[in-house]
């Protein structure tokens, strides 16, 4: 760090000035002819200009450069001359590579005032000068010779080998398929067996030996695969022994691994939870650590176990212990006979918890039922306990049964009378609403009359004209209270995880808290390091405000804003009165930009669904919410693609569709972006738009054009199209090498993913199949979407374990999210004014 007199005393500042007045001194008296020419046009002034510059360059974002040639090498001479750490030479960089209005006509201009710092006499200071210029074209060619005039400067100095220690442990890339047997692979595993299992995984935070142990992970499990095995069984011994925190953490690691554990682990597991509640394995814990435990402990032993060992442990829960919902979905389904013994021997004995624990059971497992006990299950939809009348619509609902859904649909059941909180009961009773209708058990406009709000989106595809057109009347209804609400609302960020695959289960919702920045680095460091206690008050202040949230919305009728209406279902909503869909066209239209929030996603909902037959309309509409954020997001997918991307990905080939597409393309403004771009598209099936709009790109002259085609085929799907394009940038530089680069790194991933994945399908060996998932969790990004049923999963692991692989996904996809936020281009992120010019300066 450089002194300074506000700071540093003035010997020590002054000292420093003759300093760098002799360093200059000597670079002056090398110069040749030329560069006292350069040198001559320049003015002398004391000062930092740094700032002064920056700003310079952001006022001519987005504008012609090439008048301005000589200006930006006059600057790069005088900054080898008397250098500055802080001297915005990416802003400079970002500047001209990034430029699209003149780029051609700029590089020539540049090239050419820069002619005379080429001549064999140049000194030192002019080569660095020439250096800085030649980057910013973003030219391979250009960038090709300012490597070789940095190699010729920087030869004599000592060169460090990089921080990362990863080619330490293994010198190859285990996750690649076609890699081979590392050199270094014996010192690693050498290193590995002296690791102690006891200090593994003890407290939030990682030590060394965690960290190593992560690290070496994909290594060991590629190339010493029993060595690797036999180390994380060892952990499993250790944590079995475990109390308090410690016992926690190491529960969580093996989760991880599960597939690893034994039989007689699993056993011993069930042990440690039959006893936790008498010893001193929970002393210290939390009352939600304590829960989260005891649960852990069953969700770890149940694919181990039989089914009637699994439904024995079950059934003897205690009623104030919750059940995680992960742990029913590790259960096998009973047989037909030994449900139906169970569910009358509850019933008899007016076991209504047990009862409730059975059809949970039931409806995650998919238990075969027989016909007396399904007719007896639809005639509880009328008993008192609420929880069991939830599992009860759930399994009509599920099972599709015309005489259940007969009984269930004649009785006096609706979703207004609903008093429990959670929402589960007034979902499934309505879908079984409306399932009955759809197959004539039930008058239309009864089940509408009787289905919870949140569901009026799956009715309109479901129900007739007539309640379509009521549907309609309805949702008007709420829009316009939503609108009349206070645009001051609070809300935490709440986002809604969008499930296309199912009607019989709700969508689910996720909390965080809003905080703004912090300028204070103890307050950050305090909300990093938080204990457990600290997390746990903070979640629960989350689902306070989302709670308080909802209410306010249901008692000013304006739910809709948490309804996850899908597309399609809006579309039919539309499709029934023309007359609805020209107001709320105008309404939103002329609405107040404060007020847009709250509605955001209804527009971008109607857009979509007037984009076939009124594009004018819809691109309106689209352009309505362009840089507005939505009060509630909707996403989809683990990877959080939003409804923002979806709306205009989905559906045909259309003129305003592919103008939008084309555009949140061009304007994606990091490598983050331009993914989630990517993914939305081929979540979509608009693999032919990816293709043309990367043959566009690469038929530009400007570098900036040509990277962000190569990385749109980077981010696309393994393809002879894809492949293709990225060979042919290969051997390039500047910023169209550092594309390629960052491109190939996420396209060669997403094969290695695939490939492994597919591995994990064809395995019924346990040590194999954790050998896959290791390296398979390692690189899968969100295209796992996309491609994971091209693999059949029907083998008895990736059934019971892959749940463990889909848990890690989104861990594994913020993990890329963070990386790529940080880059364009494979290249540091640039402000976004370079990008769009002073006009999206704010």
């Amino acid at each position: 760090m450089q002194s300074h007199p506000a700071r540093d005393p003035i010997e020590k500042v002054q000292a420093e000035h003759e300093k760098n007045q002799q360093a200059i001194d000597e670079k002056l008296d090398a110069f040749s002819s030329d560069e006292r020419n350069i040198l001559n046009r320049l003015h002398k002034e004391e000062g930092d200009f740094n700032a002064l510059t920056r700003l310079g360059l952001y006022v001519l974002a987005g504008k012609p450069l090439a008048s301005f040639a000589e200006s930006f090498v006059n600057w790069s001479f005088s900054t080898a001359l008397n250098s500055d750490y802080a001297a915005p030479h990416k802003e400079l960089m970002h500047l001209v590579s990034l430029n699209r209005v003149d780029w051609r006509e700029t590089r020539t201009a540049l090239l050419q005032a820069c002619v005379a710092l080429r001549d064999n006499g140049i000194s030192r200071s002019g080569k660095w000068a020439l250096v800085t210029i030649l980057r910013a074209t973003g030219d391979s060619g250009d960038n090709e010779e300012a490597r070789a005039l940095v190699a010729e400067l920087t030869k004599d100095r000592t060169h460090f080998p990089g921080w990362r220690r990863i080619e330490d442990y293994c010198s190859t890339d285990p996750c690649d398929p076609t890699s081979t047997e590392p050199e270094n692979i014996d010192q690693t595993a050498e290193q590995y067996e002296t690791i102690g299992v006891s200090k593994l995984r003890l407290v939030m935070s990682q030590t060394s030996e965690d960290l190593f142990f992560n690290d070496t992970r994909p290594c060991m499990a590629r190339f010493r695969l029993v060595e690797a095995v036999a180390k994380h069984r060892e952990l499993a011994e250790n944590v079995l022994t475990r109390i308090g925190f410690p016992l926690r953490q190491g529960l969580f690691e093996l989760h991880k691994h599960n597939v690893l554990l034994t039989s007689t682990q699993a056993h011993a597991l069930v042990t440690r939870w039959r006893q936790a509640k008498s010893d001193e394995t929970l002393n210290s814990l939390t009352k939600q650590d304590s829960w989260i435990v005891s649960q852990y402990f069953l969700l770890m032993a149940f694919p181990l176990l039989s089914t009637t060992e699994q439904v024995e442990i079950l059934i003897t829960i205690e009623e104030d212990e919750p059940i995680l919902l992960d742990l029913m979905d590790r259960m096998s389904p009973l047989g037909e006979t030994s449900f139906e013994r169970l569910f009358a021997e509850a019933s008899k004995n007016q076991d209504e918890y047990r009862q409730y624990l059975l059809l949970t059971m039931a409806k995650s497992t998919n238990t075969p039922l027989s016909v007396e006990t399904r007719q007896y299950i639809a005639s509880l939809v009328s008993v008192d306990s609420g929880r069991l009348r939830a599992e009860v619509l759930g399994i009509i609902a599920q099972r599709g049964d015309n005489d259940m859904l007969t009984i269930a649909a004649h009785s006096d059941w609706n979703a207004a009378n609903v008093k429990t909180g959670n929402g589960l009961e007034e979902w499934y009773g309505s879908a079984m609403l409306l399932e009955a209708a759809a197959r004539g058990l039930i008058d239309h406009r009864e089940a509408l009359d009787r289905i919870s709000p949140r569901l009026y989106g799956q009715a309109a595809t479901m129900l007739n004209s007539d309640a379509k057109l009521e549907i309609a009347w309805r949702i008007n209804v709420s829009i316009k209270q939503t609108i009349g609400m206070d645009s001051d609302l609070v809300a935490p960020d709440i986002e809604l995880e969008v499930r296309s695959d199912s009607l019989y289960e709700p969508n689910l919702f996720s909390l965080s808290e809003k905080v703004p920045p912090s300028q204070d680095i103890t307050e950050t460091m305090q909300r990093f390091n938080q204990n457990s206690r600290d997390f746990e008050k903070r979640h629960k202040r989350n689902l306070d405000a989302f709670i308080e949230f909802k209410k306010t919305l249901t008692k000013a009728n304006a739910s809709i804003i948490l309804d996850g209406l899908k597309l399609g279902e809006f579309a039919a909503i539309v499709s029934a009165n023309e007359d609805i869909t020209n107001e709320w066209y105008t309404l939103f239209i002329e609405l107040p930009a404060p007020s847009l929030p709250a509605v955001h996603n209804l527009i971008l909902l109607l857009a979509h669904a007037l984009s076939g037959k009124k594009p004018d309309k819809a691109r309106a509409l689209f352009e309505r919410v362009r840089g507005n954020k939505p009060i509630v997001r909707f996403t989809f997918g683990s990877a959080g693609v939003e409804l923002d991307a979806i709306a205009i990905w989905a559906g045909g080939r259309s003129t305003v569709l592919d103008e939008q597409r084309a555009i949140r393309l061009d304007q994606a403004e990091t490598d983050h972006d331009i993914f989630l771009e990517v993914l939305a598209s081929l979540m979509n099936g608009q693999h032919e738009f990816l293709v043309q709009y990367v043959q566009t790109k690469l038929m530009r002259e400007e570098p900036a054009e040509i990277a962000r085609g190569i990385m749109v085929a980077g981010f696309s799907d393994a393809s002879e199209f894809n492949s293709e394009v990225l060979s042919r940038y290969e051997n390039n530089s500047g910023l169209i090498g550092l594309a390629y680069k960052a491109a190939k790194y996420a396209y060669e991933r997403n094969c290695w993913a695939r490939h492994w994945f597919e591995k994990m399908c064809e395995t019924a060996e346990p040590n194999d199949f954790w050998r896959s998932a290791v390296l398979f969790n390692k690189i899968v990004d969100g295209r796992f979407a996309v491609w994971s049923n091209e693999y059949p999963q029907l083998l008895p692991l990736i059934t019971t374990y892959g749940q463990n692989t889909s848990g890690s996904l989104k861990n594994r996809y913020e993990r890329w999210e963070g990386h790529r936020k940080k880059n364009l281009f494979g290249n540091d992120a640039p402000n976004r004014i370079f990008l769009h010019g002073t006009e999206w300066s704010n």
